[in-house]
């Protein structure tokens, strides 16, 4: 988590591949007067892995928007302004949902909801968001084909930028 300035709370949710240091440049500008934090969703930067189960519940954008807001809480912010983007974005419709009461403003942006893109669908959008549409399969249909060409992971648009070469060495190399 990083933490910037004072006053009402701002909570920032990166989206997919990133993490909350997207958001360097911008969080100092609204700390002017804002408390700004900027969380790391399950299993991205510096958060921790949690076990999943069966339905993957916890990593559902429910399980994520409910800790965020438990985070919210223990940081004294009962209510917070929420700016998401991408998967964070998908977090923050869920939080505003099942939340109204703790979100005051939402601001959502590069994303929409999941109805309206897959209802536009078309072989462009299937030829250039592969990755979506792959990892969206049952397990472990997603997991072995990824594990099995990590280059062509690395070298996409959608992986660039989510590790770094030491990690693409690791799997290249097992």
């Amino acid at each position: 988590m990083r933490r910037y300035g004072n006053g009402p709370a701002i909570l920032m949710v990166h989206g997919f591949p990133r993490t909350s240091l997207m958001w360097r440049f911008l969080a100092p500008k609204l700390a002017n007067n804002h408390t700004v934090i900027c969380v790391d969703l399950r299993a991205y930067g510096r958060s921790g892995i949690a076990a999943s189960a069966g339905d993957h519940f916890p990593y559902s954008k429910r399980a994520m928007a409910k800790e965020l807001v438990e985070v919210m809480d223990k940081l004294c912010f009962p209510t917070f302004t929420l700016i998401g983007h991408d998967r964070g974005g998908r977090v923050s419709y869920r939080m505003a949902l099942d939340y109204p009461k703790k979100v005051e403003r939402l601001a959502v942006f590069d994303v929409i909801p999941i109805l309206e893109a897959w209802s536009r669908s078309d072989a462009r959008f299937a030829q250039t968001y592969w990755p979506w549409i792959l990892l969206s399969q049952k397990e472990p249909l997603p997991e072995k084909y990824l594990l099995g060409a990590p280059e062509a992971v690395f070298h996409n648009p959608f992986g660039q930028g989510s590790f770094g070469p030491e990690i693409l060495e690791e799997y290249v190399s097992t």
